[in-house]
C-alpha cells in the first residue's frame, strides 16, 4: 500500500512539474510580446488613474488624484494594487521608462495565478493534469488576458489573491471535515479572509469572494472557521470603507469635488431601482453570452458589430456559436460540482450576479474568471464526445454521470474525447494567439502617436495653470503635468448604456440613435455648468466618429460663442472655453 501511495505521489509531481514547466515558458514568452508590443497604458481610463495615484503615494502625497484640480482623495478603486504601483514608483520613477516593468510585474503576477489556479483545479475538482494545465494556459496567455497585463490594471493581483484565498479554503475546509477545530486548524480560514480581504481591496467586486466564503462555511456546518474566515475578511474591507468614509469627508469640503462623482464613487452606478436592475440584467445577460464566446474566439469586435448591426438572421452564426460554448460550459461546471464541493460555483454565482446587475460593459469583468470558464468548457466538450461514444456503444450513461470513472484512460472512448478536447483547445488558442505574435502594430503604434502629440501639444501650447476637459486625463497628466477634468462624466449610466430604445440583438454593440440625442440632452443640460465648476479653460472631444465627439459636434452648433477653435493635434481639435475666467 506505501508503495502504490508512494508512486502515486511522484506521477502526481510529474505531471504538475510538467505543467509548472508550461506555465513558466508561457509566462516568459508573454512577457517577452507584452514588453515588444506598443506601449499601450493610457489605453483606458482606469490604468491612468492607477498610475497617477500610485504616482501620489509614492511621493507621499497621499491616495490622490493627481490630475484633477484641487487633487481630490481617490476614494472610488480600493487601494492595494496602487501600492504595488507605488513601491515600482518608487525604484523606478520615470515615466513611461517604468511601464516595462508594471508589465513584468503584472505577467509575474497572472502567471503565479494560474499555478495557483492549477492547483486548485486538480484539488478540488480532482481534474486530469493536461486538462487543468490547458485551461490555465489558455486563460493566461490569450489576446485579452495579454491586453490587460500590458497595462496598469488590478486584474492579475486581483486574480491571484482571489484563488489563493479558494485554495486556502477549500484545503481548510476538507482537513476541518476530518479534524476538530483547534487553535491551530483556525489559521488557515484566517489566511483565507485575509486573502478575500485583499481581494477585496484590489477590486470592489471581491465582495462576491467574501460571500462565496462565508455562505459555502454555513451550509457545510462549519461555525467556528466560517466566522474566523468571515470576521478577518470584514475587518479587513471594513479598514478601507473608514478611511473613505474619513477621505469623502475632506473631498466634500471642496465644493469643487461634487462634480467630480464618476471619479470618486461607485454609488451612481447603482441601479436606482429593482425594475432598472432587471433591465439591466436583462441586456447584460446577452452582452456576457456573447463577449464570452467573442474572447474564445478571438474575433474582430468591427466584423461581430458589421453583423449584429444586420439583425439576428445575419448575425444567427454568432447567436448559435455563443449559446453552443455557453452549453458547454455549463455542462462542464455540471460534471465538476459534486456535493460538498461547492466553494468555486458559489463565487462564480455571486461574480456573475453582480455583473449581470452592474451598468458596465461586462468584457473585463470575464478575465478574472476566464481560465475557470475555458476549464469548464474543455470539460463539457470532453463529457459530449465520451457520452456519445458510450452511447454509441450501446450505454445510456449521461455526460456527467460516473464522475469518478471518467478520466480513466482506459474507459472506452476516452481517445476520442481527448483528442477532441485538444482540438477545441487549438481552435480556441489559434486565433488568440495570432494576435499575440502579430498584433495590429500599425494601429497601436498610430495610437500612441497621436496620444502623445496631443500631450505634447498640450503642454507647449496651454498655460501651465491650464484646465483641459479631455478623455485619458491620468495620462496626460503624468505627460504634461495639467490639470484634467473627464469629459463629461455620465450621471446616469443606466440610463445612457441601457436605453429603452436598445433592441436586445444589438447587444450593446450598437448605439442607437436615441442614445444619441440623450447624450446631446445631457450636454445641454450639464456641460456648460460642469466646465465653469471644474475651472476648464480648455476642452478636447473625442473625434467626431465617437458617439461623444458626434453630439459635441451638434452642441457646438448649438453654442457657437462658448468655444473657439485653437489647434488640431491628429484627429483631436483642441477648444478653448470662453465661459471660464481664464
Amino acid at each position: 500500500m506505501s508503495d502504490t501511495r508512494q508512486g502515486s505521489s511522484v506521477s502526481f509531481w510529474r505531471a504538475d512539474g510538467r505543467a509548472l514547466a508550461a506555465i513558466i515558458v508561457v509566462a516568459v514568452l508573454a512577457a517577452f510580446f507584452v514588453i515588444r508590443a506598443p506601449r499601450i497604458v493610457g489605453l483606458y481610463e482606469d490604468d491612468g488613474i492607477y498610475l497617477t495615484t500610485a504616482k501620489a503615494l509614492a511621493e507621499g502625497r497621499g491616495y490622490r488624484h493627481l490630475e484633477l484640480p484641487g487633487e481630490p482623495y481617490q476614494t472610488k478603486y480600493p487601494i492595494l494594487y496602487p501600492l504595488l504601483l507605488a513601491a515600482v514608483w518608487r525604484l523606478f520613477p520615470s515615466f513611461p521608462d517604468n511601464v516595462p516593468v508594471i508589465q513584468v510585474v503584472n505577467t509575474a503576477l497572472w502567471a503565479a495565478s494560474a499555478w495557483i489556479t492549477y492547483r486548485l483545479l486538480r484539488r478540488v475538482w480532482g481534474l486530469p493534469s493536461w486538462l487543468a494545465a490547458l485551461g490555465v494556459i489558455l486563460g493566461f496567455a490569450n489576446a485579452a488576458t495579454l491586453g490587460v497585463i500590458q497595462t496598469a490594471m488590478a486584474e492579475p493581483l486581483y486574480v491571484l489573491l482571489t484563488m489563493a484565498a479558494l485554495a486556502v479554503w477549500c484545503n481548510a475546509t476538507a482537513e476541518g471535515e476530518r479534524t476538530a477545530t483547534t487553535r491551530r486548524a483556525l489559521v488557515p480560514p484566517a489566511a483565507a479572509g485575509l486573502l478575500a480581504a485583499g481581494a477585496y481591496l484590489t477590486r470592489s467586486i471581491g465582495v462576491t469572494l467574501i460571500i462565496a466564503l462565508v455562505v459555502d462555511g454555513l451550509l457545510r456546518r462549519r461555525w467556528m472557521r466560517t466566522a474566523v474566515a468571515g470576521v478577518v475578511a470584514l475587518l479587513g474591507a471594513a479598514g478601507w470603507h473608514v478611511w473613505r468614509a474619513w477621505a469623502s469627508a475632506a473631498n466634500a469640503a471642496d465644493p469643487m469635488t461634487t462634480a467630480f462623482g464618476y471619479d470618486l464613487d461607485y454609488s451612481i452606478w447603482i441601479a436606482p431601482s429593482l425594475r432598472a436592475a432587471a433591465w439591466v440584467a436583462y441586456h447584460n445577460l446577452s452582452e456576457v453570452i456573447m463577449e464570452y464566446f467573442l474572447l474564445l474566439g478571438a474575433l474582430p469586435g468591427d466584423w461581430a458589430k458589421a453583423m449584429l448591426e444586420k439583425g439576428i438572421v445575419r448575425a444567427l452564426p454568432l447567436y448559435l456559436g455563443a449559446l453552443l460554448a455557453l452549453a458547454l460550459t455549463l455542462l462542464g461546471l455540471r460534471m465538476v460540482t459534486q456535493a460538498r464541493r461547492l466553494t468555486i460555483p458559489l463565487y462564480l454565482l455571486c461574480y456573475f450576479g453582480v455583473v449581470l446587475v452592474w451598468p458596465f460593459a461586462p468584457w473585463r469583468f470575464l478575465l478574472p474568471v476566464f481560465a475557470l470558464l475555458i476549464t469548464l468548457l474543455l470539460a463539457g466538450c470532453y463529457g459530449v464526445v465520451l457520452w456519445l461514444v458510450r452511447l454509441k456503444a450501446g450505454a445510456a450513461t449521461q455526460p456527467g454521470d460516473a464522475w469518478g470513472g471518467v478520466w480513466s484512460e482506459n474507459m472506452r472512448g476516452a481517445d476520442w474525447a481527448f483528442r477532441a478536447t485538444f482540438l477545441l483547445a487549438a481552435a480556441i488558442a489559434y486565433p488568440s494567439w495570432r494576435l499575440i505574435v502579430q498584433p495590429d502594430r500599425a494601429t497601436l503604434d498610430q495610437t500612441t502617436r497621436e496620444r502623445d502629440a496631443l500631450a505634447e501639444y498640450l503642454r507647449t501650447n496651454t498655460p501651465a495653470d491650464a484646465v483641459v476637459c479631455t478623455t485619458k486625463a491620468a495620462y496626460l497628466h503624468l505627460r504634461t503635468g495639467r490639470k484634467f477634468v473627464p469629459f463629461l462624466p455620465y450621471e446616469n449610466p443606466v440610463a445612457h448604456r441601457y436605453s429603452a430604445e436598445r433592441r436586445f440583438a444589438e447587444c450593446g454593440r450598437v448605439i442607437p440613435r436615441a442614445e444619441l440625442a440623450a447624450d446631446l440632452r445631457f450636454m445641454q443640460a450639464r456641460l456648460i455648468d460642469y466646465l465653469t465648476t471644474t475651472g476648464a479653460s480648455y476642452i478636447v472631444p473625442l473625434p467626431p466618429s465617437t458617439k461623444f465627439g458626434h453630439a459635441f459636434a451638434a452642441f457646438r452648433q448649438l453654442e457657437p460663442g462658448r468655444f473657439r477653435r485653437v489647434g488640431v493635434s491628429g484627429p483631436y481639435s483642441i477648444y478653448q472655453f470662453a465661459g471660464s475666467a481664464k
